[in-house]
């Protein structure tokens, strides 16, 4: 059912509520643009639209859908722009960084009454893998609020759920938010929540990362974080393949040397947990210059308990220099 909407609504044209088998309360919001001549590259229709209208439906939750109708071929196609703004924050961009207006493409494919037979109910019920992405960012975002360790649990479930029943969960858009949030969080209670949620992922989704968010975990100016070794070492641990095959190396050879020094002593045992490694009697942890502090090689089963991984990057020394232990503030301070 089609309602006109008033003027002052933001560039809407129109309300569409789902109404199979009856009146849902499932709405679509709807903004038609009509042209003499749509203009087509290739496979899709190109049109501009403004950054206002964007930033609107980047906060607007009742799905926004874009119509440009073809007067001349009598013929219009559909645009859902929430996907499309996911698609771009999933890129690590933001809205709020784009020109006035930008040039979106629109598949041929996307037929307005093809659309209406099928994939608009789907958006209309929240039926869509994006969708509930959205759902589990706004719900990062309220467990954060609520100061809430069951909300974040109940994530927690949520992601494993999700895991088994979607091979292609657009998981990009939720590891994004994690570390969006993170970078102002990572010191502090809520932090903590965050981090657990983040090693989840890492557990469950490591397949997925990509090497500029592995950095973005791990490294702090020219420190290194916490909590971001941590999550490193569950990478290794599960996906140690997929590690080496992103080639970390290369990708922090110019940060901090005992990123650089993990990396290596990871693959040096790759296929190996952690634990594995630092149960192990007479391990060769040398590399580069490098090596365990002596005095706490005995220990560093213990340690690791409490730090995790951390804990190997925390007694490094190198070669000809004092056998001390390296100061905390080799470690970012915004997340010890």
């Amino acid at each position: 059912m089609v309602r006109p909407q008033p003027a002052e609504d933001f560039g809407i044209d129109f309300e569409a509520e789902l109404a199979e088998p009856e009146i849902t309360g499932q709405f679509l919001k709807i903004q038609v643009k009509s042209s003499q001549n749509a203009r087509f590259v290739g496979a899709n229709l190109v049109y501009r639209v403004e950054r206002q209208l964007l930033e609107y439906v980047d906060s607007c939750r009742v799905p926004v859908i874009l119509v440009v109708v073809d007067l001349s071929k009598q013929a219009a196609w559909y645009l859902w722009l929430q996907e499309w703004v996911f698609s771009l924050n999933a890129s690590g961009k933001r809205v709020s960084n784009l020109p006035n207006s930008i040039s979106i493409h629109i598949p041929k494919s996307n037929e307005l009454g093809r659309g209406l037979s099928g994939p608009l109910k789907a958006i209309a019920s929240w039926k869509t893998k994006i969708q509930i992405a959205l759902s589990l960012n706004d719900a990062l975002r309220t467990a954060i609020a609520l100061e809430s360790d069951a909300t974040c649990l109940g994530i927690f479930h949520v992601l494993r759920r999700i895991h088994e029943q979607y091979e292609d969960f657009p998981i990009d858009s939720v590891i994004a938010e994690v570390l969006r949030l993170g970078g102002q969080i990572w010191a502090t209670e809520d932090g903590n929540r965050l981090s657990r949620l983040l090693f989840t992922i890492c557990e469950t989704y490591g397949e997925r990362f990509k090497a500029k968010q592995i950095r973005q975990i791990v490294v702090r100016g020219d420190a290194y974080s916490r909590i971001g070794i941590i999550a490193l070492g569950l990478l290794y641990d599960f996906f140690p393949k997929r590690m080496k095959k992103l080639k970390l190396q290369k990708l922090f050879k110019r940060d901090d040397p005992r990123v650089l020094y993990y990396c290596k002593f990871r693959e040096r045992y790759l296929g190996k947990s952690s634990i594995e490694i630092v149960g192990r009697r007479n391990v060769n942890y040398a590399i580069d210059g490098w090596n365990l502090d002596e005095g706490v090689r005995d220990e560093i089963l213990n340690k690791w308990a409490n730090r995790g991984d951390s804990a190997i990057l925390d007694y490094l020394v190198l070669k000809k220099r004092s056998p001390t232990k390296v100061s905390v503030k080799g470690a970012a301070n915004n997340d010890k």
